[in-house]
């Protein structure tokens, strides 16, 4: 299995690009030789477009050393030679992300997954610019795929969801408890009253120590962890993770989500079968497993629409 990793790319900015220039992009890769001298050659090969998708291989050769024995068997040092190494990607149209592979790179004198990477980004860029799209700095700037959410933002989830059936917590602390007045953490409606004792009795507890708390609910479509206590720690600490149901299905939430991964099982022959692009999109687009897909889709759209540019995704064939 392939370890990757889904990355947003954050110079050139998203909103530099039109379904021309990705369609522009998908042709210059398929067409393009060899860069760098013999020895340090890299380029794309075996790149497919499909769904709003560009994957393929990004391939760099590097100086291998090699294992010999003479005839006593004794171990000797052949001189080197020159062999490719390749890295799997993908870049996504409609959310102007890249899902890049991740991988030990052996045996080499000046090649490792480090340099291979930073060719690839220099390489890329290079291409943008030749389309004239422009990269500020001399290689594509990436960062996490990750969404950072605010407690405010992940209380209003865990308490509008239909349905939390798991809720992780950390940083509890007394002092960290929300003010009596606050319409936004009502504990109990009715029974009112009931709010001050319930946060007493937390407030008690947190000052023997508790600092973090997970909590699960008994599978049942009927059960749910959004009840008053929950209800408190989750206002005197900060969620980490929500696990639940919406109408769409399952969905995570959390805090931070950094990295996001996913495994593809790549063919041994360096081929991109379209049914692979195709796998990757309904990973995507599992909300259980990649959370956050759907909502920087979304929020990508929306961004491009404000600028009068339609979506990525429209008029690609």
């Amino acid at each position: 299995m392939a370890k990757c990793y889904l990355y947003d790319i954050a110079d050139p900015a998203p909103t530099a690009f039109t379904e021309t220039y990705w369609i522009q992009l998908f042709r210059e890769m398929r067409k393009s030789g060899w860069y760098g001298i013999k020895g340090k050659r890299m380029g794309f090969v075996n790149v497919i477009h499909r769904n709003g998708q560009i994957g393929g291989y990004f391939a760099n050769e590097g100086k291998k050393k090699g294992v010999q024995y003479d005839e006593n068997k004794e171990q000797v040092d052949p001189p080197p030679f020159y062999s490719f190494e390749h890295l799997f990607f993908v870049l996504f149209e409609d959310t102007a992300q890249l899902l890049l592979q991740s991988r030990n790179i052996y045996d080499y004198i000046d090649l490792g997954l480090p340099v291979m990477r930073d060719n690839f980004l220099r390489l890329l860029a290079d291409l943008f610019r030749l389309l004239g799209i422009h990269v500020a700095g001399d290689a594509i700037n990436l960062k996490s795929a990750g969404i950072t959410y605010t407690q405010e933002q992940l209380y209003s989830i865990f308490t509008h969801i239909a349905q939390v059936t798991e809720l992780e917590i950390s940083g509890l602390h007394e002092t960290a408890l929300p003010p009596p007045d606050d319409p936004r953490y009502k504990l109990f409606n009715p029974k009112e009253e009931w709010d001050e004792i319930t946060w007493g009795a937390v407030a008690d507890t947190l000052k023997l120590g508790l600092d973090r708390v997970a909590m699960s609910s008994v599978e049942s479509p009927e059960s749910t962890l959004q009840a008053p206590i929950p209800k408190a720690f989750a206002g005197a600490g900060e969620i980490d993770k929500i696990t639940g149901y919406d109408k769409d299905g399952q969905v995570v939430i959390r805090h931070r989500t950094e990295n996001d991964e996913l495994e593809i099982d790549l063919p041994v022959r360096l081929r991109v079968p379209p049914e692979i692009l195709d796998h990757i999109l309904k990973i995507l687009n599992s909300r259980g497993r990649v959370e956050n897909w759907q909502v920087r889709q979304q929020q990508r759209q929306e961004e491009l629409k404000r600028l009068n540019r339609g979506t990525l995704f429209e008029g690609l064939e």
